[in-house]
């Protein structure tokens, strides 16, 4: 856990501050989110969490939005 959490820091430092300094407002938000996303699945996993499977979870967005293979004929 305290290894992943370094790793974490590390791409902070490393990507995220570049993007503050630039004033890309719409690049750090993107970040943001996206860094958000992984760090929170990276815990669970690292937690031990059971976790539906992200292809899963993708389909069943797809399915929800009413798109899926093989497209209904």
């Amino acid at each position: 856990m305290l290894i992943l959490l370094l790793i974490f820091t590390s791409v902070v430092i490393i990507d995220f501050f570049p993007l503050v300094q630039k004033k890309d407002k719409k690049a750090v938000v993107v970040f943001v989110l996206l860094f958000l996303f992984a760090l929170v699945y990276n815990i669970l996993v690292a937690l031990n969490v059971d976790l539906t499977s992200t292809l899963m979870m993708i389909i069943e967005l797809f399915k929800s939005l009413g798109i899926s293979y093989p497209p209904p004929s």
